[in-house]
């Protein structure tokens, strides 16, 4: 499931992309594209004997577990860090250009869309199976 489900944000990220008119949303979908790539990559998991099958199953257990609850997200970033190292910049880039796309400016240029997309294709053929 969330390999074809990192597949479609990517397609309709292309999809956006060739109109011109949405860059907001070619950022977007780029980040969650690879949101749903890198939990495809890391789970299951397994740490310390315990197995989490997907991020909620680690994350219902984490949350749990700390004095202060961290978003999904920021559980994410963390698990990106940890398991998949040599994608961490691409991750934490492109979630932070889709957090500007989305909450500060929406009007992104194309030279952000070409970045957020590279960023995408990178995670995208480091996690997809060959």
């Amino acid at each position: 499931m969330r390999l074809e489900h990192a597949r479609h944000n990517a397609d309709a990220c292309d999809f956006l992309n060739t109109s011109g008119n949405y860059n907001d949303w070619v950022i977007t979908t780029a980040f969650y594209s690879a949101m749903h790539f890198v939990q495809y990559k890391i789970f299951p998991l397994s740490i310390n004997t315990v197995n989490y099958n997907t991020l909620s199953d680690y994350y219902r257990l984490i949350s749990g577990n700390m004095p202060a609850r961290i978003s999904k997200h920021e559980a994410i970033k963390k698990l990106v860090s940890r398991e998949l190292p040599v994608l961490n910049r691409s991750y934490r880039r492109l979630f932070d250009l889709c957090h500007t796309a989305r909450y500060v400016d929406y009007q992104s240029s194309s030279r952000i869309t070409t970045e957020a997309r590279n960023h995408l294709n990178s995670i995208r053929s480091f996690c997809e199976p060959k």
